[in-house]
């Protein structure tokens, strides 16, 4: 599935296609069991824009619109916005599970580089979860990452334009 980078079809189906709550649901498991493969295959998930494109599923699924984004991320807005209280406990689940994708791909040297020269650092307070217990663990995971980014923040930055300068990816054509 990865050689044929079907992880950039799953997602247009998702950001482009609106599938039903159950196809969603299975295609983001899909894009995140794909994501355990980030040691073999991190140079083709880099190549793939993979990084990029978890993020732009992760705005469409929180509802976060270009005048909520950091203007590095402008470029990924969400068709519709939705409030704190329009988000499901379904959007919360796939959210986490979005950011169980990104914590995968941190796990490697080049892709939280590439993170960082994404400007994901600006995006991350952007991702709303509850403050309950039940969240706890995803909302430590995006405070992990963005603490793993701070590692990388001595080594300079590309232009807050780096992520829509990558490869277009399938999501983007």
């Amino acid at each position: 599935m990865i050689e044929n980078k079907y992880v950039e079809a799953i997602v247009l189906q998702l950001v482009d296609k609106s599938p039903n709550p159950h196809r969603r649901e299975f295609l983001q498991a899909c894009l995140r069991n794909l994501l355990f493969e980030y040691e073999k295959n991190e140079e083709k998930f880099l190549e793939m824009n993979v990084v990029r494109d978890v993020c732009k599923v992760l705005i469409d699924e929180q509802g976060i619109t270009a005048e909520q984004l950091p203007e590095s991320w402008k470029f990924c807005a969400a068709k519709a916005a939705k409030s704190f209280d329009q988000l499901s406990e379904s959007n919360f689940k796939a959210s986490a599970g979005l950011i169980d994708c990104l914590t995968l791909l941190s796990n490697t040297d080049k892709t939280l580089e590439r993170m960082h020269e994404i400007d994901l650092e600006a995006l991350l307070p952007k991702i709303r979860l509850p403050q309950t217990a039940e969240w706890e663990g995803p909302t430590s995971r995006l405070e992990v990452l963005g603490l793993q980014l701070a590692t990388v923040k001595d080594q300079p930055k590309q232009e807050s334009a780096a992520a829509a300068e990558e490869p277009p990816a399938l999501a983007d054509q």
